[in-house]
């Protein structure tokens, strides 16, 4: 059940906090496809480009089953449940960085258009902390069915960009987690998302069949868990350094953000960097989304909807979800909690209707946004709060 009283703010850095679960995922040895964010521990970096594979119906890789224990709304109501009417295609690739660096791992994920298709919007999506671009596509594939182009980068805190050396450096998940090889890419995470933002021309280049395709218009950004608190940057909430610099990332080609997972108060964020959020935002979080802190569950994750601008704000409460959130990444790995289908569903489904509202201003979406129609059908178990 869902607490009804505030958590007091936890002063560890929230950072740490946003990637336990997947460091703990990371040296586990978790299968790259199946875990929440994590590919094993003997995992090399992908290649650079990748042949793309097109899916039409296919089951999605995290085999998620029906929950026994709880009925399932009907379908046929939530916003968008059943997978859209475009067949699927995928690509890998790089993107080079102007004079410096190493190059930006992306994949894309898109919706093949007819001749007669309108262009497409955009979902940036970053994994969470270890993670990679291969993670969440029970949700990701979904999304694009419905016409998004999705592009997922791996960030520089990838497990699979390390080398066996670099892995075996960490003898516990406790050192991990207080790595400044993981931590710092808070900070380098945004400019891989300014990357992409500059990079589309590049990007139909790579992807011929996006050519003319891509809506520079309509971008949003999303994120779970680590990449929450990406988007949460990336969609102006402003963030407190050690050397008490306030830091803004915000980026106006950016029409809204979702947070999956979000970080609450504490040394990176305070109420007022939750108040410079300036983009439509979704927050979705659970009764039972507690990776180890119990002081940061479900009270403190709110926190990021309760202290932020509330028009067009939203807040998704999933009683019963753990961060896993039934599966939209699988379910191999500590805090995960089980894989539950109908979970995965109101995920899938709340997250469409947003964009639709918010970056292609549906009036459609935007009713069923107020309608009251996710509490009917799941009897309260699941909740939007809105504005």
């Amino acid at each position: 059940m869902f607490p009804t009283e505030s958590s007091s703010p936890c002063l560890r850095t929230l950072m740490i906090i946003s990637i336990v679960l997947l460091t703990v995922a990371a040296f586990t040895g978790c299968d790259a496809g199946q875990v929440h964010e994590e590919p094993s521990a003997g995992t090399v970096a992908q290649p650079p480009d990748e042949p793309s594979r097109t899916s039409n119906q296919k089951p999605d890789r995290a085999d998620l089953h029906r929950d026994e224990q709880k009925n399932r709304p009907a379908a046929q109501e939530l916003y968008k449940v059943e997978r859209g009417r475009h067949e699927v295609s995928v690509r890998a690739f790089e993107l080079p960085r102007a004079g410096r660096g190493e190059p930006l791992p992306v994949r894309v994920t898109w919706p093949v258009r007819g001749e007669d298709d309108a262009i497409s919007p955009v979902l940036i999506f970053s994994h969470g902390g270890l993670g990679s671009r291969d993670n969440h596509d029970p949700v990701i594939e979904h999304w694009a069915s419905h016409g998004y182009i999705c592009i997922q980068p791996t960030h520089g805190d990838s497990a699979s960009l390390m080398s066996d050396a670099e892995r075996r450096q960490f003898r516990s998940v406790e050192q991990a987690l207080n790595s400044p090889r993981i931590l710092r890419h808070w900070r380098t995470r945004p400019d891989d998302v300014k990357l992409i933002l500059d990079s589309f021309d590049r990007i139909e280049a790579k992807v011929p069949e996006l050519a003319g395709q891509i809506d520079r218009e309509r971008v949003a950004h999303g994120g779970h868990s680590f990449g929450a608190n990406t988007a949460m940057l990336m969609g102006g909430v402003t963030a407190n350094t050690f050397a008490g610099r306030r830091l803004s990332f915000a980026d106006n080609r950016i029409r809204a953000i979702i947070a999956i997972s979000p970080q609450g108060s504490g040394r990176q964020f305070d109420e007022a960097s939750f108040r410079a959020l300036r983009v439509p935002a979704l927050m979705i979080t659970g009764s039972e989304d507690v990776v180890f802190d119990e002081q940061q569950g479900y009270a403190w994750r709110r926190e990021a909807f309760d202290l932020a601008p509330k028009e067009h704000t939203y807040l998704l409460s999933i009683d019963g979800a753990h961060h896993g959130f039934g599966g939209i990444a699988g379910t191999d790995f500590p805090s995960a909690g089980p894989e539950i289908r109908h979970h995965v569903d109101h995920v899938r489904s709340a997250v469409l209707a947003f964009l639709d509202a918010h970056v292609l201003d549906d009036e459609r979406a935007k009713a069923y946004l107020k309608s009251g129609t996710i509490e009917h059908l799941s009897e309260g178990e699941i909740r939007l709060e809105r504005e």
